[in-house]
């Protein structure tokens, strides 16, 4: 998923493309550098619906002085990144509002990123 613009960089031979279709109520997992994607979803009803997930270890940090956001889930915090708030209900406004402040953030990061503000250390 690159909901925030991203492109991938480099080119993709479709022709080691494998199809995976997938039945209502299946779903498939994917290493976080495997480049896939999907048709446009032709279903007479609902939608598809994508979720992912990274696990990082609490010390790795964002590129340049910038703090990304993270939901810490065990261990310790080690201030590397902006915690996520949990919310107090389903749909609560005030954590729909964050949530759209995060995705304005994360966008800023992955800007700063391809305009090459963040450059990794060498």
């Amino acid at each position: 998923m690159l909901p925030l613009g991203e492109e991938v960089a480099g080119e993709v031979d479709e022709a080691n493309a494998v199809n995976c279709p997938l039945e209502p109520g299946e779903m498939s997992l994917h290493h976080v550098t495997l480049v896939h994607g999907s048709a446009p979803n032709q279903a007479t009803s609902g939608r598809r619906i994508g979720f992912a997930i990274r696990y990082i270890a609490g010390d790795v940090r964002q590129l340049g002085d910038q703090k990304g956001y993270a939901t810490h889930v065990r261990g310790r915090d080690h201030g590397t990144y902006l915690l996520e708030e949990q919310p107090q209900a389903d749909l609560e406004p005030a954590a729909l509002r964050r949530y759209r402040d995060i995705l304005r953030h994360s966008a800023s990061l992955v800007q700063r990123q391809a305009a090459g503000l963040d450059q990794q250390p060498r």
